[in-house]
């Protein structure tokens, strides 16, 4: 008798920063630097409070406990022009990024689905050649509700014309487990220096290297022959 040989997953979506992308780390940096621009001593445990947020909700919400007089618009320009910089020219690549990719490549749909704004995206991923690896790409400018909300994923679902369960992704954040699980997909939580305090336990799976994430894959796909 043979063995059932249809994969349970059709697509392998990712988050880019903090996945794809060495780069929580260095967003604080950047924010604490703007934030000091204008005189507000935010600690960086403050900052992780937001890590997968929108960057607007997240400046609104600083500006608000802080009560800053500074303008909202003026701020998140200020921060904006300065993630161009750190996109063009700082943020790393995740070392094992390229490898994994190109190992899942042809084997399932890839899509990136990101909270972050179209432009930047579009810096990065032709900054490391990494558009041909992705059918698509979901960013805040495609979506009216971002990440913690269920939208982005659901979104990439209709665009490419599959279920929710014949989805995973890679998350880093809690905003976005909670994103993808609210849509309906599995979800691999990848841990490091950056979110380990973080409570990450509502992802199916959680590894600490994206060299890892073929292996989950080949695990469940296992479990259901």
């Amino acid at each position: 008798m043979e063995k059932n040989t249809v994969k349970p997953f059709r697509s392998v979506m990712w988050d880019l920063d903090g996945v794809l992308l060495d780069s929580e780390s260095l967003h604080i940096r950047a924010e604490l630097e703007t934030f000091k621009e204008i005189g507000l001593k935010v600690s960086e445990g403050i900052a992780k409070e937001y890590l997968g947020v929108k960057l607007d909700e997240y400046f609104r919400d600083i500006l608000r406990r802080f009560n800053a007089s500074t303008s909202f618009e003026k701020v998140l320009h200020s921060h904006y022009e300065r993630l161009k910089k750190y996109y063009k020219e700082v943020f790393p690549l995740n070392r094992e990024a390229i490898s994994v990719l190109k190992s899942l490549y042809g084997e399932y749909i890839l899509i990136l689905v990101t909270n972050r704004e179209r432009e930047l995206v579009d810096i990065v991923i032709d900054r490391f050649n990494l558009r041909h690896f992705f059918k698509f790409v979901i960013t805040s400018d495609d979506v009216v509700k971002s990440k913690p909300d269920p939208t982005p994923y659901l979104t990439a679902c209709k665009w490419l014309g599959i279920q929710p369960n014949e989805g995973v992704t890679v998350e880093d954040s809690l905003a976005g487990i909670i994103s993808a699980k609210d849509a309906g997909l599995v979800v691999i939580g990848l841990i490091g220096d950056h979110n380990r305090s973080e409570d990450l336990s509502k992802a199916d799976f959680l590894v600490e290297r994206l060299s890892e994430v073929p292996g989950i894959l080949r695990k469940i796909e296992e479990a259901k022959v």
